[in-house]
């Protein structure tokens, strides 16, 4: 009778750590400038995000915008409305930012 019980205890507590339903827009959190700072249209662009970066050089991007990948170099200047496309080492998408 006690492994019952332990059994129904183990199984409430592990059923307390199933993770919590996401919403798809939240993983895109840190991708994309707040909407206040958003100077340069980085959130209509938001669906580029998970893309390869053709996708991005044919999206009709806003004017001084700069594709960047892992180990670019950039200037350090900031344009507020400047977008910034951000890809990975295997040339996605991964980050949205003005600049």
């Amino acid at each position: 009778m006690q492994h019952w019980i332990l059994l129904a205890v183990a199984t409430a507590l592990l059923a307390g750590c199933e993770p919590a339903p996401t919403n798809p827009l939240d993983d895109l959190a840190g991708s994309l400038p707040s909407a206040g700072e958003d100077t340069c249209d980085a959130t209509r662009l938001a669906y580029l995000i998970g893309k390869p970066r053709q996708v991005a050089e044919v999206a009709s991007l806003p004017p001084r915008s700069r594709i960047i990948g892992p180990g670019d170099a950039v200037t350090m200047d900031y344009l507020a409305e400047r977008l910034n496309v951000s890809l990975d080492d295997r040339d996605i998408v991964i980050r949205l930012s003005c600049g």
